[in-house]
């Protein structure tokens, strides 16, 4: 199995921790949020042969890590999907791809690794506790996600209108078998540039809209769920909440 982080994006809502470094550079309780993953990662089995960031804006901070760097150069135009294909040698193996400005808790990682699914995605069904400390309205950030009885993802990514649409939250760590890896490539080489699900350009997909795009084409995506166990790192609030968490109660607390 091989990790693919994605770290091209510039965290402007960061700033101005994010002025001269990647988003993913940015340090919690002493670690860079790549560290946090890289580590964890490393408790789950992976070693640094099997761990690849795509990198972008000032991509050449990423070196200093002994990890293979990926480089997405459309970065400012395009989003994850775009830096996804950018890995795309890496295809050839089970992935698990995990955007660059979360932190998972070990627990969390292997439970996900160890649910059973070809392709399957990591939600949170206590996402709100979270949401309602992050900002004064979740609805204005949180996006629906809907499964059907078996689990399997039916609707994911639109902008929700109540909370009814939100069965859970998208952590923004997903996993695709070997053999469906293979096939990510010429699906996205395949995708209709006027077949998107959100209000953006084609090269700026998001990831929520190439899987639904995939469900649409028959891909089952299972939903594998948490309790917390992990935190999104977006803007300087987050990052103001997380540290105040921490000074309080220890690391730990911001999985909480």
């Amino acid at each position: 199995m091989r990790a693919i982080i994605l770290c091209a994006g510039q965290g402007k809502r960061l700033r101005p921790l994010t002025n001269s470094i990647p988003k993913c550079l940015v340090e919690l309780a002493g670690k860079t949020i790549l560290e946090h993953q890289v580590e964890v990662l490393k408790s789950c089995g992976f070693d640094e042969n099997e761990i690849s960031i795509v990198g972008g804006f000032n991509c050449q901070k990423l070196e200093r890590f002994n990890i293979k760097v990926f480089t997405n150069k459309d970065y400012m135009e395009t989003n994850m999907v775009h830096s996804l294909m950018t890995a795309s040698e890496w295809f050839t193996d089970d992935i698990l791809i995990a955007y660059g400005d979360i932190i998972f808790n070990q627990s969390t990682l292997e439970t996900f690794l160890e649910s059973k699914g070809k392709n399957k995605i990591l939600v949170d069904l206590q996402w709100k506790k979270l949401w309602d400390k992050r900002m004064s309205n979740p609805l204005d950030d949180a996006e629906t996600l809907k499964f059907d009885d078996k689990k399997n993802i039916c609707e994911i990514g639109k902008r929700a209108k109540n909370y009814s649409e939100i069965m859970a939250q998208y952590t923004g760590l997903l996993f695709f078998s070997k053999d469906l890896a293979m096939e990510l490539l010429s699906e996205f080489k395949g995708m209709d540039p006027k077949r998107i699900y959100d209000d953006n350009s084609f090269s700026n997909l998001y990831m929520t809209s190439f899987i639904s795009y995939l469900i649409d084409r028959n891909w089952t995506f299972k939903a594998i769920t948490t309790n917390r166990g992990w935190v999104e790192l977006d803007t300087i609030e987050d990052f103001k909440l997380y540290q105040e968490i921490i000074s309080m109660g220890g690391f730990s607390k911001i999985f909480e």
